[in-house]
């Protein structure tokens, strides 16, 4: 009696090559490896509108002699040029690890999200007239003096000011000590005044209201006798003056407004930290800097 043939035992290799989610994965890859290899063997196209831009630019920076079919062939020489290096960099990588890139790539997803954020977005009237208010004190024309100063740097007796102020009907040459600065100051504002004398002398000279001497006054450098030969008043700002102002100042607030919501959703999604190998001080240091950005 013949007996009925056996299959032959399969090899480990061959039971492994069986399995359906092996035979998955081997067809994946290879079709994976055909589709980068197909890939990389397409012809790279350039768009129509950065040639034309390119020429565009090229115009510009072309001598006005040179024909227009040179100028094209410059600029599609350009395109060219820069799109296959920008393929090969990103080939080799280049793009990885390199801070100026990652400076640049985070400012420009920075101005995109900006973008989508004021897409379609006007501020009404009651905002941009809230924010001149806020604006407006450091808009305005601020109040001015126009006067002279007779400096001592130890002080001044009572008799030899009173005296000064009775001769004087401008400001007296030859009188007190030398002062770096000078004697007359033409139409100066109270930042100014208080920039080169100091805050006590710039806030007893804009408190005084009449013209005429005032002092002895203190400042940073010693005593001045003070006489004022006119006063301005502030001129405070319109909004119709300044409405530009106020709509760039909602602008900058609006693209924080973006910048900051953007960076909170990517905080909470990615939870950065600290490597796991970096020193406690250190993580704990970026910790507390996540939680500062406010989200």
């Amino acid at each position: 009696m013949i007996e009925p043939a056996t299959r032959p035992d399969r090899t480990g290799f061959a039971k492994w090559l069986a399995e359906p989610l092996v035979q998955f994965l081997l067809i994946g890859t290879t079709l994976f490896l055909i589709s980068d290899w197909w890939a990389d063997r397409q012809p790279v196209q350039l768009a129509e509108a950065r040639i034309r831009e390119s020429r565009l630019k090229m115009d510009s920076l072309l001598d006005a002699s040179a024909s227009p079919a040179t100028r094209n062939l410059e600029a599609d020489i350009r395109v060219i040029s820069d799109e296959l290096l920008y393929r090969e960099a990103l080939r080799r990588e280049l793009d990885h690890g390199d801070p100026v890139v990652r400076q640049h790539l985070a400012q420009k997803l920075l101005i995109l999200q900006e973008e989508i954020h004021l897409s379609g977005r006007e501020p009404s009237a009651g905002e941009l007239r809230e924010i001149f208010s806020a604006l407006a004190p450091q808009l305005g024309e601020p109040a001015r003096v126009s006067f002279c100063q007779v400096y001592s740097r130890t002080g001044w007796r009572e008799a030899d000011s009173q005296d000064i102020q009775r001769k004087a009907n401008g400001c007296p040459s030859g009188v007190g000590e030398a002062f770096a600065l000078g004697s007359e100051f033409n139409d100066w504002s109270r930042a100014e005044v208080e920039a080169r004398f100091g805050k006590v002398f710039s806030d007893a000279l804009f408190a005084a209201s009449d013209i005429g001497w005032i002092g002895p006054i203190s400042s940073d450098f010693g005593f001045h006798l003070v006489r004022v030969d006119r006063r301005i008043a502030a001129q405070p700002a319109r909004f119709e003056g300044y409405r530009v102002e106020a709509l760039r100042e909602w602008e900058r607030r609006e693209r924080d407004i973006a910048r900051r919501k953007l960076l909170c959703e990517l905080v909470q999604r990615d939870r950065p930290r600290a490597e796991s190998q970096a020193s406690e001080d250190l993580q704990r240091d970026v910790a507390s800097a996540v939680q500062r950005m406010g989200c």
